[in-house]
Order: C-alpha cells, then structure tokens, then sequence
C-alpha cells in the first residue's frame, strides 16, 4: 500500500507500478484464456480478479486480525471459482 501511495507523487515509481499492473494482467489474461477462449472475456476476468485481490489486501491492512489468512483466500477462491464456473473435466487444470 505505502509503494501505491509513493507511486501517486513519483514519476519514475508509477511506471514500475503501471509495468507491474500491465504484466500481472496480461499474465491472468492467459490463464483465463483456458476456461474463457474468447480474448475479451479473459480480459475481463483477468482485470475482476484484480480488483478482488486489491480489495482484499486493503481490507487486509486496514482491518486488523479479523480477516485472517484464511478468510483472505476462501474469498478470493469464492471470486475466481465465480468467474470461471464451476470445475469440469478437462475445463481446468487438473479437471
């Protein structure tokens, strides 16, 4: 969070964070490509999952210990398990 905030005021930093933001999307794009083939929706997906980690995160460090680990992950597990769909054979890795 402090490195987001920095970002805000540094030229040099909000490149490296707008780099970083680029390349992870891009990177969950792919990954959705394997349960959603149309590129656009991967896109989509890939930016939703996004948005969930921030807001976990911020939760996270804004909140204290009621939001633990675990609960960190049941939701994101809740949020990607919505946007691909329940598992099928041959759908996703392992399926």
């Amino acid at each position: 969070m402090a490195f987001t905030a920095w970002a805000f005021t540094d030229a040099e930093l909000a490149e490296v964070r707008r780099e970083a933001q680029v390349e992870l999307r891009d990177a969950l794009a792919q990954a959705f490509i394997e349960v959603a083939p149309d590129p656009t929706a991967a896109a989509a997906a890939a930016l939703a999952a996004m948005s969930v980690a921030d807001g976990i995160a911020l939760h996270a460090v804004s909140s204290g210990p009621w939001l633990s680990e675990a609960a960190q992950t049941a939701a994101l597990e809740i949020a990607i398990d919505g946007l691909v769909g329940p598992p099928a054979a041959g759908r996703l890795p392992g399926g």
